[in-house]
C-alpha cells in the first residue's frame, strides 16, 4: 500500500486492524499501520509518540502524532510546527512531569517516547552507513477536522530524519516548578508522486530480511541519505512546488487555533494601539526567518511619507555555505536587493492586486519582492503574479504565523517579547536612504 501526503485516515479504537475502511470510505489508520491486519500489530492511536517493537535490536519506525486542535494547554503546553512545503517539522516530546529530565520515564515504569527517541539520536548523526540504515524513519501524522469532528482523523505529513534535539523549559503555572521537554527538529525527505510505500515499514518489521533488503522499498531520497549522510540533508529535503491557485477560503481553512492565536495577538497589538507602521518591523523579521538569518541582512524601515510602495529593505546573499569565495567582492557570490511590503489586516481580509502592483513596479534587475500580510490573497492576485513572472514572494497569515512560531521556538521567546523587541527595533531603524546602498554594506 502507498500513502500520499495529506491523505486522511480514520484513527479510532472502534475499528480493528482487519477493517480496511470506515463507513465513509476513509482508510483505517490501524489497518495501515498493522501487519496485514494482524491483531495487536497496529500503532497505538492513544500514544502521541509511538514506536514499533525492536526487531533484532533495531527499531523499525517511530510515529509522531501532532494535534494542533488540542486546546488544553495543561495537556499540550507547546505547539508543534509542521512546515510541509519547506520540509521541516518542530515536534515537542511527551514529557509531562516537572522537575524531571526530559528523557525520564514516567513513574508507572513504562517507557516514554522521549526516552526511546533519546537512545536513537546518535544513529541519525552517525558517519557510518550501517548506523544510518538502522535509524528508524519518523512518520509524521497530524490531527485534522473532518465534518466538524476534531477527533478520530489524521493526515499523513511526511517521513523524516531527526537532525537536531533541543531542551525547552518553562514554569508550570500551578506549582511554579520547572518543566523540561525535548524539541525534535525533523527534516522530511522527498517522496515520489505516488507517496510512501508502506511495504518499507513492514519490511523493517520483518526479522527474516537483511538490512539491505529492508531498504529496497524505501524512498530514493532516504536511500541517498543512508549512503551520503548529513552532507545531503538539504538535497533530500521535501520541497513542494505549488503552481495551483489557492482560494482565500482554502487559505483560511489552514488556520488552526494556534495560528489564529498568534495572528490575533499580532493584529490586536498593532491595530489597537494605532502603531501599524511598526508592523513593518515584524514583517522584516518574518522576511529574515523566511530567507534564513545566515543569508539575509535586515536593512531598515522606509518613512511612510516617502515609501512609494516599499515598507522595508533587506539583502539576500547568494553564496556557498561552506566553500569560501575568492578574494574580492565579485567572484563566487552575489546579492539581491529585497523590497518588502507589509499589511496588518484582520485575518479574514484579502489582499488586492493594486497593492501587489505597487511593489512590482519597484522591482528591477537584481531585486526580489516579498509581500507579507496577516490576511489572505485573492485568486486574481496570485494569477497576476504567476502570469507576469514577478520575482515576488507572497506570505499569507498562516505562513506568517508559522514563521513567527518557528522563530519563537528557536529563540525561546514568547509572542509579547517578540512584538516588544520589534517595536524597539522599528524606533531606531526608520531611515530615508537609497535602497541600493544595502548592496554595498552601507547600512546607516
Amino acid at each position: 500500500m502507498h500513502i500520499t501526503l495529506n491523505q486522511i485516515f480514520r484513527s479510532t479504537t472502534d475499528l480493528d486492524e482487519k477493517t480496511v475502511k470506515d463507513a465513509d470510505g476513509i482508510i483505517n489508520y490501524r489497518y495501515v499501520t498493522s501487519l496485514d491486519g494482524k491483531k495487536g500489530s497496529a500503532a497505538n492511536v492513544s500514544r502521541p509518540m509511538f514506536w514499533y517493537k525492536d526487531v533484532g535490536g533495531i527499531c523499525p519506525a517511530l510515529i509522531f502524532h501532532s494535534n494542533p486542535l488540542q486546546k488544553d494547554k495543561e495537556i499540550n503546553p507547546w505547539r508543534d510546527v509542521i512546515l510541509s512545503t519547506e520540509g521541516i517539522v518542530y515536534y515537542n516530546g511527551d514529557n509531562k512531569f516537572p522537575d524531571r529530565s526530559p528523557g525520564a520515564n514516567p513513574p508507572n515504569g513504562s517507557q516514554s517516547g522521549n526516552n526511546k527517541t533519546e537512545g536513537l539520536i546518535n544513529l541519525y548523526k552517525s558517519h557510518l552507513i550501517e548506523d544510518r540504515m538502522a535509524a528508524p524513519p519518523v512518520l509524521v501524522f497530524e490531527q485534522v477536522k473532518v465534518k466538524n469532528r476534531v477527533k478520530g482523523y489524521r493526515a499523513f505529513k511526511g517521513v523524516g530524519i531527526i537532525t537536531k534535539t533541543h531542551v525547552r523549559q518553562q514554569y508550570e503555572d500551578k506549582t511554579n516548578k520547572v518543566f523540561s521537554n525535548y524539541l525534535f527538529e525533523i527534516v522530511l525527505v522527498g517522496l515520489p508522486y505516488d507517496g510512501l510505500n508502506w511495504q518499507w515499514i513492514d519490511d523493517r518489521r520483518n526479522p527474516k530480511l537483511s538490512m539491505d533488503k529492508k531498504l529496497r522499498n524505501s524512498p530514493e531520497q532516504w536511500k541517498r541519505w543512508v549512503m551520503e549522510g548529513e552532507a545531503c540533508i538539504d538535497k533530500v529535503r521535501q520541497k513542494i512546488l505549488r503552481y495551483s491557485i489557492s482560494h482565500p477560503n482554502d487559505q483560511r481553512k489552514e488556520l488552526t487555533p494556534g495560528h489564529k492565536e498568534v495572528l490575533n495577538e499580532i493584529v490586536n497589538h498593532y491595530k489597537t494601539n494605532r502603531r501599524e507602521l511598526k508592523f513593518e518591523a515584524l514583517a522584516s523579521l518574518v522576511a529574515e526567518e523566511f530567507f534564513g538569518a545566515t543569508k539575509y541582512t535586515r536593512g531598515w524601515i522606509t518613512p511612510q511619507s516617502a515609501d512609494m510602495g516599499v515598507d522595508f529593505i533587506g539583502r539576500y546573499d547568494l553564496m556557498h555555505p561552506e566553500v569560501a569565495p575568492p578574494p574580492g567582492t565579485i567572484l563566487g557570490s552575489t546579492s539581491l536587493l529585497v523590497i518588502g511590503q507589509a499589511k496588518c489586516r484582520l485575518i479574514d481580509k484579502e489582499e488586492m492586486a493594486r497593492d501587489i502592483a505597487r511593489v512590482a513596479s519597484r522591482l528591477q534587475r537584481g531585486h526580489i519582492g516579498i509581500y507579507i500580510t496577516t490576511g489572505t490573497y485573492k485568486e486574481s492576485v496570485q494569477q497576476e503574479v504567476a502570469m507576469d513572472d514577478y520575482p515576488m514572494i507572497l506570505i499569507n497569515g498562516r505562513q506568517l504565523a508559522d514563521l513567527i512560531a518557528a522563530y519563537m521556538i528557536r529563540t525561546g521567546k514568547d509572542i509579547n517579547t517578540v512584538l516588544k523587541e520589534q517595536d524597539e527595533w522599528c524606533d531606531t531603524n526608520i531611515k530615508y536612504v537609497p535602497a541600493s546602498s544595502i548592496l554595498h554594506d552601507q547600512i546607516p
